[in-house]
């Protein structure tokens, strides 16, 4: 029997032990070796991908009783060349491949009887560069089930379809929405399920949040995703003659994305039944816990008190994200295994989101990159340096005299380093145990850490 409480687990990395026993972790994890990218930006592909073909046929049943989509909204913020693309291709391949089958048949079958093709509803589960009315229209003539997928988001951030917050919002939630128009005939939405599954690099996303994203943020849009930004690639990809590749897993997972994807052509008939994938009670009581501690950390102080928007979703996507790897196990019940990987994935994705959603100001960034210079010249006997030369020799961004200021304003109110004057000369002291470090400091790197401090 459960009893003990459970906790969030603590900012940082993903505790991979709790996953081990998946086979979504195993094959992203194979698929990321051969491809030299993070596992958990395969993952969280793979989710976006195994969310496309389930919300059609699955819900979840939360603890208290609510039936919710295991549609999901993910966003993957990479750099180009990161190599997202052929992420996305590979798990996308079976649903694409299945939708040119049915295409065929379409064809074929339209020669011979007209009649039975125009009681069929078309197949169509992804769509990637539409507008906000021609994917709302064609939910409402096509299955009602559809996934927006793109590996170059820029077309969705660019376009009206970011604009259509309060339906994507409605559709996440799983209710009924109409499509208002002037010259035609309303869309009217009922039952119907849509997911997102966006990557983009840092500069699309940027401009999108100077341009929209206070909106965005306000309408709770932004809050439904699940965001995955790791800071860099994972290896270089350097490819030998001969090399072979390990792809018995990710066969596995193609197989098993097929089988759900073709569990979709009866909603062609309009046989619209979704299976509710309920929690064990060991599990359902974990759950509580978590969404319980989820709500003390939105307090003052807590690591929640800054986004509560992002927060106030996090439990119900932490269920979603559980639903979805039961579904993708083939196991009947989510348990308290399945829902401890979600909680660990959710967590490590909840600190990309404040790294993408809520950045750290500029001085804060910018003591990020003086301290490790600075650290680097104190380990090669440099025990004081000249402001002037700092300024002159150091990090590019920080020739600006008044940048420079603030970010050794902050380094010193947070007991990191000290300026003085030498005479005539102002220099700068590093101190290497500060009182109140406003960074996690790692291996002498200094990296942004959500949950740490940066005000003044």
């Amino acid at each position: 029997m459960y009893t003990s409480r459970k906790k969030l687990p603590p900012p940082g990395s993903i505790n991979v032990k709790a996953l081990e026993h998946t086979l979504l972790w195993s094959a992203s994890e194979e698929l990321a070796y051969n491809s030299k990218v993070h596992p958990e930006v395969v993952a969280l592909t793979l989710l976006g991908g195994i969310s496309a073909v389930a919300q059609g046929r699955f819900d979840v049943k939360l603890p208290y009783d609510v039936i919710r989509p295991v549609s999901i909204n993910a966003l993957i913020v990479v750099e180009s060349g990161y190599g997202k693309s052929v992420i996305y291709e590979k798990v996308m391949m079976p649903i694409q491949r299945l939708q040119r089958e049915e295409r065929k048949k379409s064809v074929l079958l339209a020669d011979d009887e007209e009649d039975a093709v125009t009681a069929l509803r078309s197949f169509q589960l992804l769509y990637k560069d539409v507008t906000p009315e021609g994917l709302f229209a064609s939910l409402q003539r096509s299955i009602p089930s559809a996934a927006l997928a793109t590996d170059e988001a820029e077309v969705f951030f660019k376009s009206a379809m970011s604009g259509a917050r309060g339906h994507l919002n409605t559709l996440w939630d799983g209710r009924d929405t109409i499509v208002m128009r002037a010259n035609k005939d309303d869309i009217v939405l009922e039952d119907v399920r849509l997911m997102l599954m966006l990557m983009a690099q840092p500069a699309v996303v940027n401009d999108f949040l100077e341009k929209k994203g206070a909106l965005a943020r306000d309408s709770g849009m932004l809050a439904r995703f699940i965001v995955c930004a790791p800071d860099k690639r994972a290896e270089v990809r350097i490819r030998t003659l001969g090399e072979k590749q390990d792809s018995k897993l990710w066969a596995a997972v193609e197989q098993r994305i097929d089988k759900l994807a073709r569990l979709n052509l009866s909603l062609r008939k309009g046989q619209v039944f979704r299976q509710p994938i309920e929690f064990e009670h060991d599990a359902a009581s974990y759950w509580i816990d978590i969404v319980n501690d989820i709500e003390v950390e939105m307090m003052p102080g807590g690591r929640f008190e800054h986004v509560k928007d992002h927060a106030s979703k996090l439990g119900e996507n932490i269920a979603r994200i559980a639903a979805l790897i039961q579904i993708f196990e083939m196991k009947a019940k989510i348990t308290v295994s399945t829902l401890i990987a979600a909680v660990e994935l959710c967590c490590y994705y909840s600190m990309s989101f404040n790294k993408i959603f809520m950045p750290a100001p500029r001085f804060y960034q910018d003591a990020q990159i003086l301290y490790p210079w600075l650290l680097e010249r104190l380990r090669s006997g440099c025990q004081d340096l000249s402001y002037n030369v700092v300024r002159q020799c150091g990090p590019a961004s920080l020739r600006d005299k008044a940048r420079l200021k603030e970010a050794v304003d902050h380094l010193v109110c947070n007991g990191l380093a000290r300026v003085y004057m030498d005479g005539k000369t102002k220099k700068i002291s590093l101190n290497i145990v500060g009182t109140i470090p406003p960074v996690v400091i790692n291996n002498g790197d200094m990296r942004f850490s959500p949950y740490s401090t940066w005000q003044k």
